[in-house]
């Protein structure tokens, strides 16, 4: 009697068990808004007449999440990481003397976390050909966020007094969010009039573009950096396979030579993409150069580009969605989007904010109406906005980089460092849940039994110390090195 009874509470124990069980997986699966597995790409945009405020919103819906007063344009540029959720910013104190800070924020709530004043970079390190001295006026050019979100990599231009100094120098340093401190060196790379930065997981990418690439036959130089010290790992000088001078998009008369107009990453493959629509790819560990594909124009045709995992969407300086083939390297479509000059090539009517995760559709910023939309990529059709009162004028688009952009990725969490707690993921929950009711589920069988203690006895000294008590921490896993993000 005894033991039929024991054996009907351990049964409804164990249903008890798993619909808490089923439960918990329920909040944790894909569809449920809990989990936060997809991807949520955030666009932080100048907002308003005159850039009074600062947006961030959804580009999928056009929700916007938050509006940050922006008095007297201080804020002036805007660096994403990956995730979205953080942000480096340039900030401008108007007085006397103006003073530049670099400020890191979580989004969406624009919470400042660091304030440093960017006068206080480290000391110069030369590089070969360099020469070192005071730096004169360092102006922020390009931050990017490391793949773990721990350090920000910096680039300046800046001005010195010693000889060879005639153009800006490219000065590249990082900043380590967990200490708030700089990092321990500053590396002096020679002129540059643009950066690209990749944070790798023990090195740094940086794509210096060149300043005179019709004199020096050079379109960049490629470079690799330890993380830690600074040290140069390696160089990489890239030069155009099909020089010359050429004419601007649907022109005649030549203008100038191309250039570089995009670095991005693609796997571990770094992918440099030139006004006339040339590629060029290295591998990041060696810098080696993988493979040149030979320009599609023979005009300088591409003002900016996104690249997706079989495709690349270019936009043209006519304000045109050209959409190449990453393996046969052709011209797939074109499409024109509407703009009021179509012969204006010296101007453009649309920014190309960035690609959506999913990869179907891209976003775009219309400057006249300050409007946000879709272009999808399968149909070649342009959405109504989105989201609108947007400042995308020409001058913050061309000189600050605005709007920014993150992809965004399946981890909710803020990956900066926090002095409080955290809370436990949905997933994690879900995971120490099946652990617990496996574990209960085993007891409440051994509770029907003659041999309760004997059994108890015995699988309690199979579990390992660390699971029998929670201040204890599993024992440390290899893991494999994580891959790099790619660039905005």
């Amino acid at each position: 009697m005894l033991d039929g009874s024991v054996t009907r509470s351990a049964s409804h124990l164990l249903a008890r068990l798993w619909i808490a069980l089923v439960v918990m997986l329920a909040l944790a699966s894909p569809g449920s808004p809990a989990a936060a597995t997809d991807p949520k790409p955030v666009v932080v945009a100048l907002s308003g007449p005159d850039a009074e405020e600062v947006a961030i919103l959804d580009p999928r819906s056009g929700t916007v999440f938050n509006r940050v007063p922006n008095r007297g344009q201080a804020v002036m540029q805007v660096f994403l990481a990956p995730t979205g959720d953080l942000a480096a910013v340039k900030v401008i104190e108007e007085g006397p003397t103006p003073r530049e800070y670099l400020e890191i924020r979580t989004l969406p709530d624009w919470t400042l976390r660091t304030r440093v004043t960017l006068e206080a970079i480290p000391p110069l390190q030369p590089s070969e050909g360099t020469t070192p001295g005071p730096v004169r006026d360092p102006q922020l050019a390009f931050a990017s966020f490391s793949p773990d979100a721990r350090e920000v990599a910096l680039a300046f231009f800046a001005t010195g007094e010693v000889a060879g100094w005639g153009v800006p120098h490219l000065v590249v340093t990082g900043f380590d969010l967990s200490s708030g401190r700089w990092a321990g060196w500053a590396r002096l790379l020679g002129p540059a009039d643009y950066a690209w930065l990749f944070p790798r997981q023990d090195r740094l990418i940086v794509v210096a573009r060149s300043v005179l690439p019709l004199r020096t036959g050079q379109v960049a130089t490629v470079y690799a950096l330890d993380r830690t010290s600074g040290a140069v790992l390696g160089t990489q000088p890239i030069q155009h396979l099909a020089p010359g001078i050429l004419p601007p998009r649907g022109q005649t008369v030549p203008s100038t030579t191309a250039s570089i107009v995009g670095a991005m990453m693609h796997g571990d493959e770094l992918v440099l993409l030139t006004t006339d629509v040339a590629r060029i790819v290295l591998a990041t560990d060696s810098l080696r150069i993988q493979r040149v594909d030979p320009p599609l124009t023979r005009e300088l045709t591409a003002r900016s580009a996104v690249l997706l995992r079989d495709r690349l969407v270019v936009q043209s300086m006519l304000d045109e969605l050209l959409v190449v083939d990453l393996d046969a390297w052709t011209v797939r479509s074109t499409y024109q989007l509407p703009r009021p000059d179509p012969e204006a090539y010296w101007t453009f009517s649309w920014v190309l904010v960035g690609a959506d995760p999913d990869g179907h559709w891209i976003y775009l910023g219309d400057t006249g109406e300050g409007c946000l939309r879709r272009w999808n990529l399968d149909t070649l059709e342009l959405s109504t906005p989105s989201a609108c009162g947007l400042d995308l004028r020409p001058e913050w688009v061309t000189y600050y980089g605005w709007p920014a952009f993150a992809s965004g990725t399946s981890e909710a969490t803020a990956t900066l460092p926090a002095p409080a707690r955290q809370p436990t993921g949905t997933v994690g929950v879900a995971a120490l849940a099946l652990g617990a009711v496996s574990l209960l589920a085993v007891l409440a069988l051994l509770v029907a039994s003659s041999t309760l203690r004997r059994s108890v006895t015995s699988v309690r000294s199979r579990i390992p110390a660390w699971a029998r008590f929670p201040g204890n921490a599993p024992p440390a896993q290899e893991t494999s090195p994580a891959s790099g993000s790619p660039g905005t």
